[in-house]
C-alpha cells in the first residue's frame, strides 16, 4: 500500500514534472538541477550523496529518485504539512512546496481556503489552517487550490516577464497535478 508521501512524489518525480537534470547553464536560472532538487538544496541539506567526503555537482548527477525522497520528505512533505492535509489536497501541496518553496505552497493553499492576506495566521500553518481543512470537502478544496496556483502564476509572469517560457510547463503542471490527485484518491 502507498503512503501519501509515495503517491505524491510518483507524481512529482515523473520525467516530465521534475524528472529531468538541468545544468544551469540557461539564463533564467543558474541553479543546476537533478530531480526537482536544486544544487544549493543538496548543500544545504549537507546530502554527500556519492559518500566521497564533499558535496559537489557529481553528488547532483548521482541523485536517484529513491535518494532524493531523503530530501523531499523532511524539506516539502514535512515543512509543507502535507501529512496533515487529505489525500488530494495533500498530493497538490507537495508539488507546489516542491516548485515554489514550502511558504509560498502555504500561501497558495490560504489564498484557496480563503484566507485573508491581511489575517495573522496567513501563511502560517496553524489552528486556523487545521480548523479550514478539516471542514473543506477535499476534491472541492483541490479545485480551488489548482485555481490559486495557476493565479500565482500568472501573476508571477506579469510581474516578472522574464519568467515567461516557464509558463506553459507550470500551468500544465498544475493541471496534471490535478487529475493525478483525483486519480490516485
Amino acid at each position: 500500500m502507498s503512503t501519501g508521501f509515495d503517491l505524491a512524489c510518483a507524481f512529482t518525480l515523473a520525467a516530465d514534472i521534475e524528472g529531468g537534470r538541468y545544468d544551469g547553464k540557461g539564463s533564467h536560472d543558474p541553479n543546476p538541477t537533478n530531480i526537482g532538487i536544486t544544487f544549493r538544496t543538496l548543500i544545504d541539506a549537507h546530502y554527500d550523496v556519492d559518500q566521497d567526503g564533499d558535496i559537489d555537482l557529481d553528488d547532483l548527477w548521482a541523485l536517484t529518485p529513491e535518494k532524493a525522497k531523503k530530501i523531499y520528505e523532511p524539506r516539502y512533505w514535512l515543512a509543507a504539512h502535507c501529512h496533515e492535509l487529505p489525500l488530494p489536497v495533500a498530493i497538490a501541496h507537495f508539488d507546489t512546496a516542491v516548485n515554489c518553496g514550502p511558504g509560498r505552497a502555504l500561501k497558495i493553499l490560504h489564498d484557496a481556503l480563503d484566507i485573508k492576506r491581511s489575517n495573522p495566521g496567513y501563511g502560517r500553518f496553524g489552528p486556523l489552517t487545521r480548523s479550514l481543512v478539516d471542514n473543506a470537502v477535499p476534491f472541492y478544496l483541490l479545485d480551488r487550490q489548482t485555481i490559486a496556483r495557476l493565479e500565482f502564476y500568472n501573476t508571477l509572469v506579469r510581474e516578472r516577464p522574464a519568467k515567461k517560457p516557464a509558463l506553459g510547463h507550470w500551468l500544465y503542471r498544475t493541471l496534471k497535478c490535478n487529475r493525478h490527485a483525483r486519480d490516485v484518491v
